[in-house]
């Protein structure tokens, strides 16, 4: 009997999708754990996945991490001074394959590089294929500069 609601109870929290709960490598870790991460994803997982990122004190973008602001938004939502040896704006050492000589490189680097070897149509399909990964990357863009705004209001970064 218990062994069914514990059944019962995953299919539910894994959205109907019944999965064996042991690892094909026998190991405990996350892969062992129940998921909604199997099959394709929808609208749904879209705003499920903004739901829960809407819970984080702080949304940090990769592009942006150089930023002055964002290391000071950073520090403060940590609570680590400013000035502190450790704090972002003093570790600048990034591991960075490709180094970026402006801004539309840090965000743009890839798809500008597929467009000028005119490989446009990948582009459009991996567009394709990710737009449900690219709405929530927007979605997380806009809720990161919200954040920035409501920071940036209450602690007066940028007024002179």
């Amino acid at each position: 009997m218990l062994g069914e609601e514990v059944v019962r109870e995953e299919v539910v929290r894994t959205g109907g999708k019944k999965r064996d709960v042991q690892c094909r490598g026998g190991c405990d870790g996350p892969c062992a754990y129940p998921t909604t991460a199997e099959g394709p994803l929808d609208k749904n997982d879209v705003k499920r996945a903004i739901k829960s990122l809407k819970a984080f004190d702080a949304i940090l973008l990769m592009e942006k991490l150089k930023d002055q602001d964002e290391s000071a938004f950073l520090n403060d939502v940590m609570g680590v001074p400013r000035d502190a040896s450790f704090a972002l704006n003093n570790v600048r050492g990034m591991n960075a394959r490709v180094v970026k000589s402006n801004r539309r490189e840090v965000t743009h680097y890839y798809r500008d590089l597929l467009a000028k070897l005119n490989l446009q149509s990948l582009l459009l399909r991996l567009e394709e294929e990710n737009k449900l990964e690219i709405e929530f990357f927007n979605r997380a863009v806009d809720l990161h500069n919200q954040q920035m705004q409501v920071w940036k209001e209450e602690t007066g970064w940028g007024r002179g």
